[in-house]
């Protein structure tokens, strides 16, 4: 294995949730505010861009680099904005 993240893989996030990479395609939010898998995204409190990795109800999973390392969490649809 190359521990590469792959779509369909299991992955605990470090709030604890689980969920799988890559399903559905996109996260509704509302009418007017899907994210989409791949898509870049930040906090509205501020941070670092992040990717949206799945969604896990009812959370946005994300992943980004803080340096050269890979960190993984969810937040609510509400924390979040392009």
């Amino acid at each position: 294995m190359d521990g590469a993240m792959r779509i369909g893989d299991c992955v605990k996030l470090e709030s604890g949730a689980v969920g799988i990479i890559g399903a559905p395609l996109a996260v509704v939010k509302d009418e007017e505010n899907i994210f989409r898998v791949g898509e870049v995204v930040y906090l509205k409190s501020g941070g670092p861009p992040m990717t949206v990795e799945a969604f896990v109800a009812p959370v946005v999973a994300v992943a980004w680099f803080a340096g050269d390392i890979l960190r993984r969490d969810a937040f609510l649809p509400d924390q979040i904005h392009r």
